[in-house]
C-alpha cells in the first residue's frame, strides 16, 4: 500500500544522478519535477506488450508531494 518513490524511480526513468552517471547519462533532474525530463526513447517500445494495473494507497517522493489513492491502467501492444 505504500510505494516510496526512490523504488519506482529507475522503472520510470527518473533514478538518481548516480546511477545515470554510471551509465554516460548527463541529463538533470530539476528539482521539484516527478516525472522524468529525458526524452521517451519510443523506438524501443515496438518490442512491448504490456497490460499493467496499479494500486497505490500512498505514493511519496517528499512530505511536500505525497499522493494517494492512485490507481492506473495501461495498456500497449507492439509498442
Amino acid at each position: 500500500n505504500l510505494l516510496q518513490f526512490s523504488d519506482l524511480a529507475p522503472v520510470i526513468g527518473a533514478d538518481t544522478a548516480a546511477s545515470k552517471a554510471k551509465r554516460g547519462d548527463t541529463t538533470k533532474q530539476p528539482p521539484g519535477r516527478v516525472l522524468p525530463v529525458e526524452t521517451f526513447r519510443t523506438d524501443r517500445w515496438r518490442a512491448l506488450d504490456a497490460d499493467v494495473k496499479f494500486t497505490g494507497r500512498k505514493l511519496v517522493k517528499s512530505s511536500d508531494l505525497p499522493i494517494t489513492n492512485l490507481y492506473t491502467h495501461i495498456v500497449m501492444t507492439d509498442g
